[in-house]
């Protein structure tokens, strides 16, 4: 179960079913409860093409994601991980293989 920080339920920031929605592409299963989410556990993640829409926590999501997919995850509109963490995809790709690409 991944729970819902208090300054997100305080803020109304709830990005838990925009994740539900990526796992669900990733075809692993989820469950949205009223703490947060729950995830049922995959060896490994489906890689695929990927939209972070604009959202920062979601490009950081999938990024972590295709470290354990088991083929290429391509993220669309991945620069707005920059919002979140300035640098993290220079730092990312020191410690990868490719398993993540960008559009």
């Amino acid at each position: 179960m991944v729970y819902y920080s208090k300054a997100e339920r305080e803020k109304g920031k709830n990005y838990f079913p925009a994740l539900a929605k990526m796992l669900e592409q990733m075809q692993v299963y989820s469950e949205q409860a009223d703490q947060g989410i729950l995830i049922e556990g995959e060896e490994h993640f489906h890689g695929g093409d990927y939209d972070a829409e604009g959202d920062g926590r979601m490009a950081l999501t999938f990024g972590i994601a295709g470290l354990i997919a088991a083929e290429t995850i391509t993220i669309e509109n991945a620069d707005c991980a920059n919002d979140v963490y300035p640098g993290f995809w220079d730092e990312f790709h020191k410690y990868t293989k490719g398993q993540v690409r960008f559009a």
